[in-house]
This record gives C-alpha cells, structure tokens and sequence, in this order.
C-alpha cells in the first residue's frame, strides 16, 4: 500500500518519466521499484521530496533489505 500510495506523487514530479513498483509473482514479498529521470537533479529532487521522505519513514522499517542501484544510459 506504501508503493501505491507514491505512484502518484512520483509521477507527478517534474523531471520523472517513470514510476512504477513491481511485485514478484512467486515471492509477495518481494518488490522492485522501476523509476526513470531525466536527469540526476530530478533524482535527487525526488528523493528529497516530502511523499518520498514519509514513505521511506513507513517502508524502511518493514523491508528485510534495501538495495539502491542506479543506472545511466551508456549509448
């Protein structure tokens, strides 16, 4: 419900292009977040936004581990 409840807010966000949180067919408790910028500032602004500091207060705590990877396009 905390990943549903940011869908939204993310999305809305100048500078996202993409948001969306994934569930494991096999494991529900597993999760994966797709998210997509135009750039690192709009990264950065998301993670300083106040949905995703309320979320990450509430979310944290329920996850076994969290694991930040991100990636820039090489082409």
């Amino acid at each position: 419900e905390i990943l549903k409840q940011l869908v939204g807010p993310s999305m809305a966000e100048p500078g996202m292009k993409f948001f969306m949180p994934y569930r494991s067919p096999t494991d529900p408790s597993s999760f994966f977040l797709y998210e997509l910028y135009e750039n690192e500032a709009a990264w950065e602004a998301h993670n300083n936004s106040v949905h995703f500091k309320a979320a990450i207060v509430d979310l944290v705590p329920k996850c076994a581990s969290r694991e930040r990877v991100p990636f820039v396009p090489f082409v």
